[in-house]
């Protein structure tokens, strides 16, 4: 049986502040970056925000874990992010939906741009 767990933040009040910070951290690292860097990156950017009362609780990977499926999750859900598998890590992409020379082609496993 889970635990209520008592979050400071609204999910609309957190996926505002995650999408900025991680178009922010996106173009600071020149478009692209390994997930594992960009949630240990989210996290420290986030960490004086009071997402819960306990100290164990109050980081912005745990928030989204708990309250939307996690990271990738997130990331996937929107179309300003692309998620490329390498051999054993997960690369994020900011994506430009603006460029007229940009179209996605879903593949089951991957992503295809041309």
């Amino acid at each position: 049986m889970g635990h209520y767990q008592q979050w400071n933040m609204k999910i609309d009040e957190v996926i505002e502040i995650t999408h900025s910070n991680i178009i922010d951290i996106l173009k600071e690292n020149k478009g692209k970056i390994i997930l594992s860097r960009l949630v240990a990156l989210l996290n420290n950017k986030t960490k004086n925000i009071k997402f819960h009362s306990k100290k164990k609780l109050n980081c912005l990977s745990k928030y989204m874990k708990h309250n939307y499926g996690g990271i990738l999750k997130f990331l996937d859900d929107y179309s300003s992010y692309g998620i490329k598998r390498t051999n054993n890590d997960i690369e994020v992409i900011l994506l430009d939906l603006n460029d007229d020379d940009f179209f996605i082609i879903e593949n089951e496993n991957e992503w295809i741009l041309l």
